[in-house]
């Protein structure tokens, strides 16, 4: 474990932040995350514009998860075509299964953590390269700042996000990494030879 090293520099996040909103555009992928336990959990919306720089937005942050499936609904029906990555255990799976029982369905699309450590790295990259935009919301400020990495064990080269402390609540950029990543993955139109893919 790196208990105590913060992974996200706090110059290069606070460079990244936009503190005047834009609107969600009508092509977004979200990401969810639940705070082992289930004391905690969030979601997130990502996408990129035309120039391949991506924008990650907090949309929900609450106690518990029984507000997650309704609010999932409510999301992939207004955004019509989104679907919400999710880790496919424990509480993860357990939210998935209960929302499949609403009408209509929530569109959930599983995550495997190799998928999810990809977007950790990819996440990175952005911010290094000053292609990546929030909006300063007080929980993704406050995960970044308590962040820190975990390898996963016989799997070298390979990590995660893990908290600092263990009582830290990091599940924001949990959400925003798995949201980014779900975007890249599936709903990006192109790709070109200066970045990773972008949509119109």
């Amino acid at each position: 474990e790196t208990y105590g090293v913060v992974a996200i520099p706090a110059d290069q996040w606070e460079d990244a932040a936009q503190f005047r909103k834009v609107a969600i555009p009508p092509r977004v992928a979200f990401g969810l995350a639940i705070k082992p336990g289930g004391s905690v959990a969030a979601i997130v919306a990502a996408w990129r514009n035309s120039k391949g720089k991506a924008y990650i937005e907090v949309v929900e942050h609450r106690q518990g998860t029984s507000w997650i499936p309704k609010r999932a609904q409510e999301l992939t029906t207004k955004y019509r075509g989104s679907s919400i990555a999710y880790d496919d255990i424990a509480e993860g799976k357990a939210t998935a299964t209960e929302s499949m029982m609403l009408a209509p369905r929530p569109r959930f699309k599983v995550q495997t953590y190799r998928e999810n450590a990809a977007g950790c790295v990819q996440l990175m990259r952005d911010l290094e390269r000053g292609q990546l935009t929030h909006f300063d919301q007080v929980g993704l400020n406050d995960a970044v700042m308590r962040a820190a990495k975990r390898e996963v064990r016989g799997d070298q080269g390979i990590w995660l996000w893990t908290v600092g402390q263990p009582t830290d609540d990091i599940t924001c950029l949990d959400a925003a990494t798995r949201a980014l990543r779900n975007w890249d993955q599936h709903f990006a139109k192109a790709t070109t030879h200066r970045g990773p893919v972008i949509a119109e």
